[in-house]
C-alpha cells in the first residue's frame, strides 16, 4: 500500500474544534488517517485509493482557502459562499456520489 503523509499547519485555537470534526468523520475514511502533531496534522492517503491528480487538485483547494484567509473577506461574503457551496451541493450531491457511497453510512 503506497502511502503519501501531508503536513498541515493548524492554528491553536482551530486544533480541538478539528479534532473533534474529524473524530467523527474518521470512522467512514478508511483510505486516510490523521494524527496531531504539536501545532501540524499529518493526513496520510492511501495512493492506491487516490490518484496523483486527485492529490494535485486537494492541493490545489488548500492553497486556494490560504489565499482567502489571507484576503480577510468580511463574515458576510464569507456566509455567502458557504450557503452558495452548500446550495449547490445540496442540488448536485446525489449525481456526483451515486454508485459511490452508501448513503445509510453518511
Amino acid at each position: 500500500m503506497i502511502r503519501l503523509i501531508i503536513l498541515i499547519h493548524l492554528i491553536k485555537s482551530e486544533k480541538s474544534q478539528f479534532r473533534q470534526r474529524w473524530q467523527k468523520k474518521e470512522k467512514n475514511m478508511r483510505n486516510f488517517s490523521m494524527q496531531s502533531v504539536g501545532n501540524q496534522v499529518v493526513i496520510t492517503v492511501d495512493l492506491s485509493f487516490m490518484n496523483i491528480e486527485s492529490l494535485n487538485r486537494l492541493f490545489e483547494r488548500l492553497r486556494i482557502e490560504e489565499l482567502i484567509q489571507k484576503a480577510d473577506f468580511s463574515d458576510e461574503i464569507t456566509e455567502i459562499g458557504t450557503e452558495i457551496k452548500q446550495s449547490w451541493w445540496q442540488r448536485n450531491r446525489e449525481q456526483y456520489l451515486k454508485g459511490i457511497i452508501n448513503e445509510n453510512r453518511d
